[in-house]
């Protein structure tokens, strides 16, 4: 990692368990994350006399960007070996004698495009339809970037940086 470099908070997936614990005074549900199961519940689990659900959740997750660490330099993490940039940083050279531009403008806009997927997929219609009130270019999948997830990730209430 180089020095004086922040990370870049991100929405994770989070799969979580929940087990059936009961029903309250009100006659609803009581569910608790699996996670937290006692040691009879885990057995009653075992046998399949409680009743388990999986719910997708987000966390904010932390990474920095390829080009913040040193793993180019060290020839790690990217399959290719070792990687010369020229001084511009627009063409790269390969060990394999191959020159390719370096624009990584597609690769975000393709990463944006899957995680604001995944995201539309796990919410309910009526947020995902109040999301696209405050951000409108997600109402179109082929017109979203990099910058419509950040966008996304604004509209939420999420720290810029950590």
């Amino acid at each position: 990692m180089n020095k004086c470099k922040k990370s870049i908070g991100i929405l994770v997936l989070n799969p979580v368990e929940f087990l059936e614990r009961g029903v309250d005074s009100e006659g609803k549900d009581i569910w608790a994350p699996a996670l937290k199961a006692t040691p009879q519940e885990k057995q009653l689990l075992e046998n399949g006399m409680l009743q388990k659900h999986r719910r997708m959740f987000y966390k904010i997750g932390y990474v920095f960007e390829y080009i913040q660490t040193n793993a180019r330099e060290k020839g790690i993490a990217d399959g290719f070996g070792k990687v010369e940039q020229n001084l511009k940083k627009d063409l790269a050279v390969f060990s394999t004698g191959k020159v390719y531009h370096t624009d990584l403008s597609a690769s975000y806009n393709i990463g944006a495009r899957y995680f604001i997927w995944a995201f539309q997929k796990s919410t309910s219609g009526t947020n995902w339809l109040s999301l696209q009130a405050k951000v409108p270019v997600l109402a179109i999948r082929t017109s979203q970037t990099l910058s419509s997830f950040i966008s996304l990730h604004h509209a939420l209430g999420l720290p810029k940086e950590v």
